[in-house]
């Protein structure tokens, strides 16, 4: 009986392991068209990172916080969602916010996790300085400024009773999966015990 317990215990915790573990990626960004950015953004809205919120995802590629919209150009969202961020920018574009920046970021819905994402990282995160963008490169400068001439000269910030699902739902979740298999396979493996003995 000691043995079948322990065995459970180890199935289950192995179980949560893999389940809950998060995959640590390295970033590295291609340079993308803003064109594309633009295609595949689900989301355009502008204002800032509020670094103060507490981060989730801080494992994974991006990191999440709360992101305080001023103006929403794309899609169906609150005044207040929680967008991502490459791990590695946290610190200058929390200085830049600091100085008056905001950024223009064209966000992806992505399933495999809870929260908004810039297309291509970096190439979603569109800075504006004291009403003028910044970018490095002019093509793309121009574009993003076409972009915003021809949006309202006041967007309307939609709200949307839709949030996008918290990451410790996910987790509550998955750890509910693993409590049930671990109790079929508990079951499983006393019924095959029982017919041993007879």
């Amino acid at each position: 009986m000691k043995k079948s317990i322990s065995f459970i215990i180890w199935g289950m915790l192995l179980l949560v392991i893999l389940y809950s573990s998060e995959v640590v990626q390295a970033t590295s960004w291609a340079e993308l068209e803003p064109e594309e950015v633009h295609k595949r953004a689900d989301v355009i809205v502008v204002g800032q990172y509020d670094f103060t919120s507490k981060p989730e995802g801080r494992n994974m590629v991006f990191t999440s916080y709360k992101f305080n919209v001023q103006k929403v150009y794309k899609g169906d969202v609150s005044q207040e969602i929680r967008a991502g961020i490459d791990g590695y920018d946290v610190g200058w574009a929390d200085e830049y916010q600091k100085d008056g920046g905001d950024f223009l970021l064209f966000l992806d819905k992505n399933k495999e996790i809870s929260y908004l994402t810039p297309v291509g990282g970096p190439n979603g995160m569109i800075q504006i300085s004291n009403g003028g963008l910044q970018h490095y490169n002019s093509k793309s400068r121009a574009y993003y400024e076409e972009f915003l001439k021809k949006q309202s000269e006041d967007p309307i910030v939609k709200t949307s009773n839709e949030s996008v699902p918290n990451s410790k739902n996910k987790y509550l979740y998955i750890s509910f999966i693993v409590i049930f298999i671990g109790l079929g396979i508990f079951t499983l493996y006393q019924k095959l015990k029982k017919i041993n003995k007879e």
